[in-house]
């Protein structure tokens, strides 16, 4: 049952990014991309107000831990390659929180002492984007 419920997830969540993913590719082909409505959000995912991510991270959240080992256990092979990108998606995002916190709150010395300027750092990790 909450091995279904992951499955069910991360396909709403696949149908999602393909459905993003596609909008963006036709629209890259545009003369005027502006002219392109937006592709309409998946239903649960609307009725929810939540991204593809999200939407699966708060399935996974809501099933019980003694029951976690055995939902993962019954996902396909391909769900799994789903599961494992949403959480390297992650997984970037609180590295880059964590080293965003650490070159702002750490005096300088501690900085040079890993190798990098403080200034220099930010600038090359935050201000380049």
């Amino acid at each position: 049952m909450t091995g279904e419920r992951i499955i069910e997830a991360i396909e709403v969540a696949d149908t999602e990014r393909r459905t993003s993913a596609a909008y963006e590719e036709e629209k890259a082909t545009l003369e005027d991309p502006s002219s392109l409505p937006p592709p309409a959000k998946h239903p649960v995912l609307a009725a929810l107000n939540q991204s593809p991510e999200e939407h699966v991270f708060n399935t996974i959240e809501k099933v019980p831990s003694a029951e976690l080992y055995d939902a993962l256990l019954v996902l396909p092979f391909g769900k799994v390659i789903s599961l494992l990108e949403y959480l390297n998606e992650a997984a970037l995002q609180v590295g880059l929180l964590l080293a965003f916190s650490i070159m702002t709150h750490s005096p300088p010395s501690f900085l040079r002492s890993l190798g990098m300027e403080p200034r220099s750092c930010l600038e090359d990790h935050v201000f380049s984007s």
